[in-house]
């Protein structure tokens, strides 16, 4: 689950943490859906391009947690280091069902 986002020019990045590493080598691409809360009927799906880039010194993770509030250092064992996920969009539908 993706607690934090941030987009970056044309990208959507998700910070995660280190354990998505292993399993994450094999990540080509990916597909987001962001919901809107007030109306469950309509949603955003992004379908694009995954890389995952290393943030061993949390310089993106300590960025969005400046923007929620949040130290994201907090939520990871002392021994683990975080990754980024960055999504380059290919295709994009906004849904909405209600109408």
């Amino acid at each position: 689950m993706v607690v934090f986002a941030s987009s970056g020019g044309f990208q959507a990045r998700f910070p995660c943490g280190a354990s998505l590493r292993d399993r994450s080598s094999g990540l080509k691409a990916c597909t987001v859906f962001i919901l809107d809360l007030d109306n469950p009927l309509r949603y955003l799906e992004i379908r694009g391009d995954a890389h995952v880039i290393p943030d061993d010194e949390y310089e993106f993770a300590d960025r969005v947690g400046a923007k929620y509030g949040a130290d994201i250092r907090t939520f990871d064992p002392p021994d683990q280091t975080r990754v980024v996920v960055a999504v380059e969009p290919v295709r994009m539908n906004a849904v909405n069902m209600g109408s």
